[in-house]
């Protein structure tokens, strides 16, 4: 049975996400921003129509075994162990 420990697990993922937005009653530029930035904001006529989300997949980068210490001011961190 293995020895149970602290890690520092590092991943890294990809998420493809497609949302299409109904922008009533304002110009094309406003549209475009208030979709990017301002879609859930209740100042503004916005629908989703459509969302389509890729499946993730998780690439593992690291598990490093780690042990939290304390220093002299009494602040905690991590340190790897080799």
């Amino acid at each position: 049975m293995s020895k149970k420990s602290d890690y520092v697990v590092t991943l890294t993922t990809d998420v493809v996400k497609k949302e299409k937005w109904l922008i009533q009653n304002e110009t094309k530029e406003d549209a475009i921003w208030i979709a990017e930035n301002m879609n859930q904001s209740k100042l503004y006529d916005c629908t989703l129509l459509e969302e389509d989300e890729d499946q993730e997949d998780f690439e593992l980068e690291s598990a490093k075994q780690v042990v939290f210490t304390k220093d002299d001011k009494g602040k905690y961190f991590w340190k790897e162990i080799e």
